[in-house]
């Protein structure tokens, strides 16, 4: 029988959590619903892609739709 998770709550928010898992070594985000496992390497990447949307955002004249001078995102699902 495979053992339980050891987690560890690193951070809580109105709507989202953040906890580790001693055994698996992954991160669990959840955001009201939805829980995503992400190891290190790409929570670290997500953080950095959210802050640079979030900076990106705020530099857009009022009125303007979004991604006008951003980049096109490209999405990957894996299971």
């Amino acid at each position: 029988m495979e053992k339980p998770c050891e987690q560890l709550l690193l951070a809580r928010g109105a709507k989202a959590e953040v906890v580790y898992c001693r055994r698996c070594r992954v991160f669990h985000v959840n955001v009201d619903a939805l829980t995503v496992h992400f190891e290190a390497d790409a929570l670290r990447d997500l953080r950095d892609t959210v802050s640079a949307a979030l900076a990106a955002s705020e530099r857009l004249a009022p009125g303007e739709p979004p991604g006008a001078h951003a980049p096109r995102a490209r999405v990957k699902l894996m299971h």
